[in-house]
């Protein structure tokens, strides 16, 4: 399971990249990677850490208290679900209206419609 979700851990900063124009790309890339560690690398650990302590507070031991915060986490599928639902909605009509956004907003677009 492992090697399969190592495998897609460059489609969410390549599509970033993809909706933005060239001069933003290293912005997108950098917004993202820091949300990226914000959110799931250094809150996801913590948020963890003090659900098992409230369930240890509660009268679970340290294993069962442990084992419910780890099962309670698996609740945050349901919104990411629901955000991937959305982007698949909405993804191919923002990739086809990408240059004619950028030409509203004053880009020159006229280079990047050969690329």
């Amino acid at each position: 399971m492992t090697i399969p979700s190592a495998c897609g851990g460059g489609v969410p900063p390549a599509t970033a990249a993809d909706l933005v124009m060239p001069r933003m790309r290293a912005v997108a890339g950098a917004y993202f990677i820091l949300i990226n560690t914000f959110l799931g690398l250094a809150l996801g650990p913590y948020v963890m850490g003090q659900l098992s302590d409230m369930f240890q507070a509660g009268g679970m031991n340290d294993a069962d208290a442990l084992r419910t915060a780890i099962a309670v986490s698996t609740l945050t599928l349901i919104p990411a679900l629901f955000f991937l639902y959305m982007a698949q909605r909405h993804l191919p009509h923002d990739e086809a209206t990408r240059l004619e956004r950028a030409r509203a907003l004053g880009e020159p677009v006229d280079e990047l419609q050969a690329a």
